[in-house]
């Protein structure tokens, strides 16, 4: 009786990998999001930050984003395969405040495996 459930149970496990595969093996893999933060200039008060972060969040790929006036800073979370720093940078200036060197070494920036991923089940 044991062994006819632990062999049911794992020919229900292949069965169910067996419909999981079909939709790709990029369901099995975790998403990368990475964690940025940019030196922003031009930043004089409470309604530049709501502007800057309701500018960023729009960006398809963003997760959040939080800007400081007092600390001249900007940090935003996004997903890797959807928007790249570029895009963030170039969508702060169009907004009409400076990122201070976006190439610059000081700004830090950090992958964050967010886990399995079962997206389109």
């Amino acid at each position: 009786m044991y062994m006819k459930k632990k062999l049911a149970i794992a020919a229900f496990s292949l069965l169910a990998l067996l419909v999981v595969l079909p939709f790709g093996l990029e369901l099995l893999t975790p998403e990368k999001v990475s964690e940025a933060t940019f030196h922003v200039e031009g930043m004089t008060c409470e309604a530049c930050e709501v502007t800057l972060t309701r500018a960023i969040e729009k960006i398809p790929g963003v997760i959040k984003a939080d800007f400081s006036h007092t600390q001249k800073t900007g940090k935003v979370l996004f997903k890797l395969k959807e928007v790249g720093r570029r895009q963030i940078v170039q969508a702060i200036e169009d907004k009409n405040y400076n990122v201070v060197d976006p190439s610059n070494s000081n700004d830090q920036m950090k992958v964050i495996d967010m886990g399995v991923q079962m997206q389109g089940l």
